[in-house]
């Protein structure tokens, strides 16, 4: 077993669909660090299980935001995309020799941001369209 440790240069988020899974199986977050030239390390939370999966998922958020972690892929997506994560400055990985996956064992984070959503954004991820009070006399307007 070794610990290596890399710098992140990038990362990028998706929602992973489980190949075969039926239509409302939860869904997960890929996570890729770049950590070289077109070399990446991945890693999966699980925003939508319950139980230990979203015990590690919410660790994992709360070490990286100020907000309250979301309950589904997408607007974990979302968000990380929105910069509501702090930004992932190196990550540790542990290999054991004979594994076919490496472990993401640690990471050095910067502060989560002073991050504030976006007005009109519900919990579905869609847009609401603010609505403004009219409170001005038609003929005041010069146009």
């Amino acid at each position: 077993m070794s610990y290596l440790d890399y710098d992140v240069h990038g990362v990028e988020y998706s929602v992973h669909y489980k190949r075969g899974a039926p239509d409302d199986a939860p869904n997960t977050m890929r996570i890729e660090y770049c950590t070289g030239f077109n070399r990446y390390e991945s890693e999966w939370v699980c925003p939508e299980h319950t139980g230990y999966a979203r015990r590690k998922f919410e660790a994992w958020w709360k070490r990286r935001s100020k907000i309250a972690p979301p309950t589904t892929a997408q607007e974990v997506v979302r968000l990380a995309e929105d910069g509501a994560l702090a930004k992932t400055s190196k990550i540790i990985i542990k290999s054991v020799a004979g594994e076919k996956f490496v472990n993401i064992a640690d990471y050095e984070l910067e502060s989560p941001p002073d991050y504030c959503p976006e007005p009109g954004w519900n919990d579905a991820n869609t847009y609401i369209t603010p609505e403004y009070k009219n409170d001005f006399d038609k003929d005041e307007i010069p146009f």
